[in-house]
Order: structure tokens, then C-alpha cells, then sequence
């Protein structure tokens, strides 16, 4: 049904000529997570359309980006959660296109590749402090972590038990966006964050398996779901050829390359 009305809304926006600003620019704001795979599809789509170029801008969250969508200042957002309750009124449709791991990464100074869910818990939580109780180094470990309404966290929270309800160490320290959180593990030894895969794929930290499972194992247990989120009146011409676009086959490479999981 969703790829159906996909296809009429194309035909349909195609009968008619588009304006400049749309014809030429697709802007998509909001989550800062699968930033890599939006701009590897939309370098893949424009390849296709050359006169579109699709604009990926700094984060705002997808609480920003639902709220861009549904007030008007945008035609569509990217979201890496579900539309909450007290969000519905906007009166959203809600599009997934690809899934990420959602990872653990350190800088590149820990010689550690291997955590347990119960050690990223221990070590969140201030129980593990020094890298040599889980074999690294002998080195106090800097926690970095995101504020509560992150989507990677809420991801964390329900595909690991030990972190369901778990409360960071009054030491961690908290960042409020996805880059921030790289650049932050990136310049700081001894450290430990988390966030999605595509970006720590492309980024100077080690990602860590977690429980022995690498994060593009078929059962890796923390995947995060990104989506567009749109009015169904609004999604017209290049915007509802690129949500098409998205969610064909075409997309599958370019995300694979990108770091994320097609959804087919």
C-alpha cells in the first residue's frame, strides 16, 4: 500500500511542471543518525535526476525534524524513532527506508574490540572504571553519553537488558548531538560513546562488537529503523520521487556501502 501510494503521488506530481526550489533542491532536516546513508542516497538519486540535488542539513534531532514536517518549514524530515503520541497531531506519515546498528566506539588508543552488554552497562554506570577490568589498558575510562531523548540510547535501553533502566555515572559526560558525540570520543583517549554505525563506520573511532556479534551480523541485537516523516498533501514531484527512490531496489548499494541495512 505505502510503495502504491508512493507511485500515484509520483505520476500524479509528474503531470505537472515543478517549481524551481523544488525541482532543484530536496532539503531533508532533522536526526543526526544515517546522515551517511541520506547523502549516499542522494548522491545516487541526483545521479539519476541531475537536476536535483538533495540537501542533508546539521542535525536537529527527530523531534526537530517532526516538528519542521508537521508546522510547515519543511516537506519532509528524517527521524530515527517513532512518532510519539503527543507528536500525532501534526498529522504525519511516517516512511522507514533502511535500518543501523546502533554501536559502542572508543577512541583509537584502547585496545579494546570486544564488550558484553553487561560491561557497557558496568562501565555506563560507573561500576567499571579503568579499562583494564574489561582487558584494555590501564587507563581511567572517560564515559561519553547522550541526553534521554536520544534514539540511539532509546534503542540501547531496549535491546539490552542491563541497560533498560540503567542511570550514567554522575562522571559521564553528556552530549545533546550525534556529531558532538564523535568528534568528542574522536579527540579524547580512553573514551567510550555511542551512536549509529554508518557515521562510526566513516569516523576515525574503533567500533566494538558487542556480545560477540559485529554490528552487521544478521543477529546483532540493537538496530535503529530510520524514516521520512511528511503531510501526504506536501509530498510531491522530486520529494515524493526521492521517498520512492529510497525504498527500491536501486537504494539497496548505495546503503550497504553507507554503512546501513535495506530494509528489503
Amino acid at each position: 500500500m505505502k510503495n502504491c501510494f508512493l507511485a500515484l503521488i509520483v505520476s500524479l506530481s509528474l503531470a505537472f511542471p515543478l517549481t524551481a526550489a523544488v525541482a532543484d533542491e530536496i532539503i531533508i532536516p532533522g536526526t543526526g543518525d544515517g546522515v551517511t546513508i541520506l547523502k549516499a542516497l542522494g548522491a545516487a538519486f541526483s545521479k539519476k535526476n541531475p537536476e536535483v540535488t538533495v540537501s542533508i542539513p546539521e542535525s536537529i534531532g527527530s523531534s526537530g525534524g517532526i516538528k519542521a514536517a508537521g508546522e510547515g518549514e519543511a516537506v519532509i524530515a528524517r527521524v530515527a524513532r517513532d512518532i510519539k503520541t503527543k507528536e500525532q497531531g501534526y498529522g504525519l506519515t511516517q516512511t522507514p527506508f533502511a535500518r543501523i546498528p546502533a554501536v559502542f566506539f572508543v577512541n583509537p588508543n584502547v585496545s579494546v574490540g570486544l564488550l558484553t552488554g553487561g560491561q557497557v552497562a558496568a562501565i555506563y554506570s560507573g561500576q567499571i572504571q579503568n579499562w583494564k577490568e574489561v582487558g584494555g589498558p590501564d587507563a581511567d575510562i572517560v564515559v561519553v553519553a547522550r541526553e534521554d531523548s536520544d534514539s540511539t540510547l532509546a534503542v540501547l535501553r531496549d535491546c539490552l537488558p542491563h541497560f533498560t533502566n540503567l542511570k550514567f555515572s554522575k562522571a559521564a559526560l553528556i552530549e545533546t548531538k550525534t556529531p558532538l558525540m564523535f568528534d568528542r570520543v574522536e579527540k579524547t583517549e580512553n573514551s567510550i560513546g555511542f551512536g549509529p554505525y554508518d557515521i562510526a563506520s566513516k569516523s576515525a573511532v574503533k567500533v566494538v562488537s558487542l556480545d560477540g556479534r559485529s554490528p552487521l551480523m544478521a543477529d546483532y541485537p540493537c538496530v535503529t529503523t530510520l524514516s521520512f516523516v511528511y503531510k501526504k498533501e506536501s509530498l510531491k514531484g522530486a520529494y515524493a520521487a526521492f521517498v520512492q527512490f529510497a525504498n527500491s531496489p536501486a537504494a539497496t548499494l548505495p546503503i550497504r556501502v553507507a554503512g546501513g541495512l535495506p530494509l528489503q
